[in-house]
């Protein structure tokens, strides 16, 4: 798979764009038929959604395209297992089962089943640390494993940058802007909506609660592969840093702050499977207030 694209989320569908090459080393090269695949996850029989697959030449790169397929989710339970996967491991495992036609030259056609286990990872190179485009599965070394996270919640290159912080809040309470940056080394984009977080610091023991200080808001949020820069607004309590930053001077140049997903809408609609997917951890990122832009009255 070169591309993989989720549109237009629904609590129970979604739109598919998708680009697959054939790989073969077989001299034969037959004629497969357009079939109806189930997508199952590994371990389990249930399919989370089906996909039809349009007919191809079994020949080695053959490319199959399939443009703004609506697919409607058949198990939102197993979907979503799947959508947490994507969004915060290493690859993600699916199976493609079903059954088509198959002829090759004057011979009659017949029924095979199509039976096929698929890995995705991200398009990192290790050897040179740049993306490799249109390549879906490469080699994780013990040395990048610790260190690669293919999602959200799980990107340890997730950041806050260009931070500026209102002395008068903006007519909404907006308070605080700021650029976050999302590297996305997948080739899948995906559509995550309207983001609503909320913000704490966390307590410096294990017996110090938190202290909220805020929540904040992406908007229109769409995962394209490789960086992502999206605006993000926040309503903090100004108050509240200031005190964390005089009991702890060195809040001042960093600031830990716990960033944990409250939902994700799509046109004021809330989609299960994304929400759950992006609570599955807390992000924590850090605030360098010594480098923000003061804007007052």
């Amino acid at each position: 798979i070169t591309s993989m694209v989720l549109l237009n989320p629904t609590p129970n569908s979604f739109d598919l764009n998708l680009v697959s090459i054939l790989g073969s080393k077989s001299s034969f090269h037959p004629q497969l038929d357009a079939f109806n695949a189930s997508v199952s996850l590994p371990g389990s029989s249930a399919p989370i959604i089906s996909i039809e697959i349009p007919a191809v030449k079994a020949q080695d790169g053959a490319v199959t395209t399939i443009n703004g397929q609506h697919i409607v989710i058949m198990d939102v339970e197993g979907f979503t297992k799947y959508t947490e996967e994507v969004l915060g491991m290493e690859t993600v495992t699916f199976l493609l089962q079903g059954e088509t036609g198959l002829k090759e030259g004057s011979l009659p056609k017949t029924m095979v089943n199509y039976n096929k286990t698929v890995t995705m990872t991200g398009m990192f190179s290790p050897s040179n640390g740049r993306t490799r485009p249109g390549v879906s599965q490469w080699a994780i070394t013990p040395a990048t494993r610790a260190n690669l996270r293919l999602g959200f919640n799980s990107l340890p290159n997730f950041a806050i940058s260009s931070l500026k912080i209102f002395s008068k809040p903006q007519p909404d309470g907006t308070n605080l802007l700021a650029d976050v940056s999302i590297p996305n080394p997948t080739v899948q984009t995906i559509q995550l909506g309207d983001i609503a977080m909320s913000l704490s610091v966390p307590g410096n023991t294990s017996n110090t609660p938190s202290t909220p200080i805020g929540n904040a808001h992406l908007s229109n949020v769409t995962l394209v592969p490789g960086n992502n820069t999206i605006p993000l607004r926040a309503i903090t309590n100004q108050l509240a840093v200031l005190g964390l930053v005089e009991a702890h001077p060195a809040y001042y140049k960093g600031l830990p702050v716990d960033i944990a997903i409250q939902n994700s809408t799509v046109d004021g609609v809330v989609i299960p499977y994304l929400t759950q997917a992006l609570q599955a951890k807390t992000l924590r990122v850090s605030l360098d207030l010594a480098q923000a832009d003061q804007i007052g009255n």
